[in-house]
Formats: C-alpha cells, structure tokens, sequence
C-alpha cells in the first residue's frame, strides 16, 4: 500500500507534465500563424538600436525593411519548420498513449516494467506489469493508452474543429498519431495479428469476447475522427466520435470485477 501511494504521485506527475506540454505546444503553434498575420516586425538587436536614428527617415525606412525581411521565411524553411512540429505532434501523442498506460498502473500500484516486442518484423516496447490482475484491472490498464489518446485528440478537435484549413502542424501530428494507432490496433484486433501484449488482445481478455469487437471498438473513433477533419461542420460525426470514445468506458463501470 505504500509503494502503491509512492509511484501514483509520480506517475499523476509524468502524466501532467505530458498534458500540459501538449497544451502548451498546442497552443504556442496556434498562435504563430496570428503573429505574423498582424506583420509585427522580430525582436530588435542590439545593432538595430545602435543604427537606428530617430531623426533620420531613410534610416528608419532601410532598418524597418531589413527587419521585415527576417521575418519572411524561404518556401523550403516554411516546409522544414511544418515537417518538424508535425512531427514532434506525433511524439506527443505517442507520449499521451504511454502515459495513460503509466497513470493507470500507477493508480493501482503494480511493477510496472518495458518488455521487448516485436511487431510486424521491427522491435518495440511494450510497458508490462508483474502482478496478476482482476479482470477489471486488466482492462483498465490495457484501456487506458486509448482513453489518453482519444482525451488528446478529442481536446485538439474541438478547440480547432477547422483543422485542415489551418496551418498547425503540431496538432496535425496528433490527430495523425491518433488515426494511425488506432487503425493499426483495429486491424491487429480484426485479424488477431501482432504480439500477445498488444492494448486489443488485453482488453478483449478481460472482456471474454472476440478480439474482433475490440477491433471495431477501437477503429471506429478513427474512422468518425477522419470524417470530421474534412468536415468540422458535421454534428452528428463530431457527437458520434465522441460517443465512440465513451463507450470505451462502459465495461469498467458494468460486470467487470
């Protein structure tokens, strides 16, 4: 019981700090685009000031041209920067996922540890516990990647349902992140493909069902959140993504013991 109240600290903490940095990424590439649309020239230098007279229009003129001038990015800069906050999206997400994994194990204080796997030929990681747990308890943990990643991506849809008009490239990377995990988890759950540790084949077993069903569970938020990209404007796809997402919940709260 002690141990258990150790790690959760830490583990609410990692978790928080994953969240927040998503926020606060989130946020800051949002309003990029805002900065340079108001044309504010960049931070003055120090040899900015020392040329700059105040009396001397034609060199007021020249520095605000050559301030101007550092703000406007190269088309091939613009891509560089875009390719790298959409990647740094997709670590994030990855983060969310393995962080609801930590939280969950956290909360019940199991010995957690990252097991070597392999999916399809390429080495990978997989964070396993040594306890054997209740069917509840297993569910939980194996759950709770997805329930992490839909709260991320649910929470970057809503704040900017016009996603695909705007140039957030973080955001992108999350969504993406988001769409490709969960595509692959259902496919792997459709066909029982990948390695015995994999979030579907842990949920299903507890359940006592068909892994097929977790499949469906699992790929049909990606498939609504999709639609949603190419139409924000769609109620019943941004209500029936959302719903998908909570019914994810409803085993823990049933005949699970």
């Amino acid at each position: 019981m002690n141990d258990m109240r150790k790690r959760t600290p830490h583990c609410v903490a990692l978790v928080s700090t994953a969240l927040m940095t998503l926020s606060v990424t989130v946020s800051a590439q949002e309003m990029s685009p805002v900065l340079e649309a108001s044309g504010s020239p960049a931070a003055d230098t120090i040899s900015d000031f020392r040329a700059y007279k105040p009396l001397d229009v034609s060199t007021q003129v020249r520095w605000w041209r050559n301030s101007s001038a550092r703000t406007e990015q190269s088309p091939s800069t613009k891509q560089s920067c875009s390719a790298c906050g959409f990647v740094l999206g997709v670590g994030l997400g990855f983060v969310a996922h393995e962080s609801g994994h930590l939280l969950a194990n956290g909360v019940l204080g199991t010995d957690v540890y990252f097991k070597k796997v392999t999916a399809a030929g390429l080495p990978f990681f997989a964070i396993a516990h040594r306890e054997v747990l209740s069917q509840r308890q297993e569910f939980a943990v194996s759950s709770a990647g997805f329930l992490a990643q839909f709260t991320a991506v649910e929470w970057v849809l809503t704040r900017t349902p016009e996603l695909r008009d705007r140039p957030a490239s973080v955001s992108k990377g999350v969504l993406a992140f988001h769409l490709g995990t969960s595509a692959m988890y259902g496919i792997a759950g459709l066909g029982h493909w990948g390695p015995l540790e994999r979030d579907t084949r842990g949920m299903a077993t507890s359940l006592g069902i068909d892994e097929q069903w977790v499949g469906v569970a699992v790929l049909a938020p990606a498939i609504l959140d999709t639609y949603r990209y190419f139409r924000p404007s769609s109620k019943w796809a941004r209500w029936s993504s959302r719903i998908s997402k909570i019914v994810i919940l409803i085993p823990l709260f049933t005949y699970l013991s």
